[in-house]
């Protein structure tokens, strides 16, 4: 083979680059060297070619494989028909690593000028999708020895988008094998799908694999030592001419024993990383376990409050007071949403004011985070964006979610870094927007604004180095939740939830719940949750002691919690604060933020 890299498409949607010859194994080294991803030599594998296409779109003259001659790609896509071969390489100055690759580029190279060097990069630009950038995250395996191609895939789940991949569990698998009956155990506390046997297996299969290809390899190197000094030989007599020839077709039948090991390890390793992404945290031990109702009560807080008259929903009384108008809404953006006016905005303003000040005297870092994240940081976090049951909005064309929650967000700041263990916990406060798609929830008791489709939130976040720390911060949280809701008068119950009412995250919730006296049924204003390392593993944020150079590092543990949830907390405190009137007292913490005003009446 000529010294080239040619790249073209080639039946069902694979990518094959041709590269120079007896170059496998330093590409490898380098790629190796600059993914989160584990990469193995392997033979071509399916690629959905939509990961090279940002847009999704199926145009063949701008954003699509242009076919010509079967080498040539679109105007503005991979190298296009430019022969300088000045930046058309891997980048940087026609290097890949540090061997020339291409002097004379022929068509088809990577594009400099188009956002295609360091195509395989680490670090920010490789949770981007700049019209063919590979996501990190999306190569599962991919080079072949035996053909001299290389195939990168998506394969984690090829009914996905390729416009975003999977992150890792990165789960301690070894603890999982030595632990699989606990761990199945606790998935059925939990009602979980996940599947800890499978991906027991699949390690086991996976390491048996891994071994077997390093043997392969090594019998490879021994062997073509072997056939080099053979090929000196050859020529010497016909027996010679023989043993090089019988060394020759061995080297071959190696070379398709390791491509075929290898994308059987690579199809065991995506599969594995799949079924890893739906086992749950472990659960604390004093965790109730059963659905909702089995929670425990920890503490109530107060008396119900009594009406000598027939007490309104929150609904109601903002009806008659103009705070909120949900059909203009409706008729603007569909149901469940709202527009807050009058008293109802400047009330949300007061909360979210008031909470704020107080967590920046409890020395969070406040922070008013993006309403957008990454599909792999919202999968990171423990939240599924994909599927018909997802509560997450995805935004078309994108490998962007609008966020549910600013934990998000806040926990995503640290995602691939090292943090210094001195500095933890790092504590935020994070105030945005939240996005849920409330799919399967309906009826009386949902009308209004108790489950809409946008609401603001101030969330509690910390990164902690250890259990200690994080369980100290957690005692923390509910110090602050259960201080402000009694600062606000509210009646409420702080509740230990049971294990079926976990989610994947949460080692252990509690949820506070306040009465809502228009409902007649407490609802729950905040929750909090210790997630130990669960997300931090998936997100890859660890912490070290910089002063200990022996020490290696280890993964920090987050925790969030609600701290004010502004329909909710506006719901109970309209409704425990009515007056027969029809008016609402504005609670005396509360004054100060609204221009010193006490009351809520209806505008003559």
């Amino acid at each position: 083979m000529d010294d080239r890299v040619d790249i073209y498409p080639v039946e069902g949607g694979k990518l094959v680059f041709d590269i120079p010859h007896g170059q496998l194994e330093k590409l490898q080294e380098h790629i190796n060297a600059i993914s989160d991803e584990e990469v193995t030599v392997t033979a071509a594998v399916e690629f959905p070619r939509l990961l090279i296409d940002r847009a999704g779109r199926n145009n063949n003259n701008n954003n699509r494989f242009n076919s010509r001659g079967g080498r040539n790609f679109s105007n503005n896509r991979f190298g296009g028909n430019r022969r300088d071969g000045g930046n058309n390489r891997f980048g940087g100055n026609n290097r890949f690593g540090d061997k020339n690759w291409k002097r004379n580029d022929r068509d088809g190279g990577f594009r400099r000028n188009n956002n295609y060097d360091s195509s395989f990069s680490k670090g920010r630009s490789s949770n981007r999708n700049n019209f063919g950038r590979f996501t990190d995250g999306c190569i599962a395996a991919s080079f072949s020895s035996s053909s001299g191609s290389i195939a990168t895939t998506a394969g984690l789940n090829s009914t996905d988008s390729t416009l975003h991949g999977h992150v890792k569990a990165r789960l301690d698998y070894k603890k999982l094998v030595e632990n699989v009956d606990a761990a199945i155990d606790n998935c059925k506390k939990r009602f979980s799908e996940g599947n800890p046997q499978l991906v027991a297996e699949l390690y086991q299969r996976q390491a048996k694999l891994r071994h077997r290809a390093n043997l392969l390899r090594a019998e490879r190197n021994a062997h073509a030592k072997q056939l080099g000094q053979a090929a000196a030989k050859k020529k010497q007599d016909k027996e010679a001419e023989q043993a090089f020839e019988a060394l020759r077709l061995r080297g071959q039948e190696l070379k398709n024993e390791i491509a075929d090991m290898e994308a059987e390890l690579a199809k065991v390793s995506a599969e594995m990383e799949l079924e890893a992404l739906k086992i749950p945290n472990d659960t604390h031990p004093d965790v109730p376990v059963g659905g909702e109702e089995d929670s425990r009560v920890v503490l109530t807080h107060g008396e119900k409050p009594e009406f000598y008259f027939k007490p309104k929903d929150h609904y109601d009384l903002a009806a008659d007071l103009e705070l909120l108008d949900t059909q203009t809404a409706a008729r603007v953006a569909g149901s469940k949403f709202t527009y807050l006016c009058n008293e109802g905005a400047m009330m949300e303003i007061a909360l979210v004011h008031w909470t704020l000040s107080k967590l920046r005297a409890r020395g969070f870092k406040i922070m008013f985070p993006p309403d957008v994240a990454h599909y792999k940081l919202v999968e990171g976090c423990g939240f599924q964006p994909r599927g018909e049951a997802t509560q997450i909005y995805s935004i078309a064309n994108s490998d962007l979610c609008l966020t549910a929650t600013s934990e998000i967000t806040l926990a995503a700041m640290k995602s691939n870094e090292i943090l210094p263990t001195p500095t933890l916990p790092l504590k935020y406060a994070g105030f945005s927007h939240c996005f849920r798609t409330e799919i399967g929830h309906g009826g009386r008791l949902t009308r209004g604004i108790y489950r809409i489709h946008q609401f603001s939130k101030v969330e509690m976040f910390a990164f902690c180095a250890n259990e200690t720390q994080a369980q100290e911060f957690f005692d923390e949280m509910v110090d602050i939740q259960t201080n402000m809701y009694a600062e606000l008068g509210l009646h409420y119950q702080l509740m230990d939830m049971a294990t079926g009412d976990l989610g994947a995250p949460a080692y252990r919730k509690f949820d506070l719940l306040a009465w809502m006296p228009g409902r007649e049924e407490y609802g729950e204003v905040s929750s909090m949750s210790m997630c130990t390392d669960y997300q931090a593993r998936r997100l890859n944020i660890r912490h070290k002691d910089p002063k200990d150079e022996e020490a290696g590092t280890s993964f920090v543990h987050t925790l969030n919690g609600t701290a004010c949830a502004v329909p909710r907390l506006l719901i109970s405190l309209w409704e425990t604060y009515q007056q027969e009137d029809g008016s609402i007292v504005i609670p005396e913490v509360l004054r100060p933020y609204m221009g010193g005003q006490d009351v809520i009446r209806r505008s003559e």
